[in-house]
Parts: structure tokens; sequence; C-alpha cells
């Protein structure tokens, strides 16, 4: 199985990332467009009429995702040697 190291969806570093040696996963979202920021209100609200959250929606068709209980961040920190289903090659140069 391939690893972080190699995967063409291993996120370039920031200064805290390059400094704890860890990077973002681009491939697993948060949910359908890779972010979700509600306010405090409409969580409420979604929440006493059971609305699909968006994390709903991509878990119905991504392999994996991303949930923050309160809806505003959630992000894949991996270092160097994790490996997953979705390692795609990055192009060498």
């Amino acid at each position: 199985m391939g690893t972080c190291e190699t995967c063409a969806h291993w996120g370039a570093p920031d200064q805290r990332e390059k400094a704890l040696a860890i990077r973002k996963c681009q491939a697993i979202p948060h949910d359908k467009n890779g972010a979700s920021q509600w306010d405090a209100d409409d969580l409420e609200w979604r929440e006493e009429c059971g609305a699909i959250y968006p994390e709903d929606r991509a878990m119905m068709t991504a392999i994996a995702v991303t949930c923050d209980g309160s809806g505003y961040r959630a992000e894949l920190n991996t270092r160097a040697a994790f490996g997953c289903a979705l390692h795609t090659e990055a192009p060498r140069g």
C-alpha cells in the first residue's frame, strides 16, 4: 500500500504542519464541498427539523469523511508513513 509521502492527495504543508511533520489529506472531505461552516442558529434549526447534514450527503458517496461535532471544521492530518485505500501516486519531478 502506498503512503502519504508519495500521494498526490497529500497537501502542501503550512508552517504549523512543517513543525509537526504532518499534512492535510485533500482526498477526505468534511462535506460535499470540502468545508462546513454554519452559524449556531442554523445548526440548531437543522437539528430540530432533522435535516440532512453536508457530512451525511458526503458519506453517501465518499469512502471516508471527517466530521466535527460543531459543524465548523474537520480535516485529516497524517504523517508521511500513513497509507490508505485512496492513495494516488504523485507525479515525480
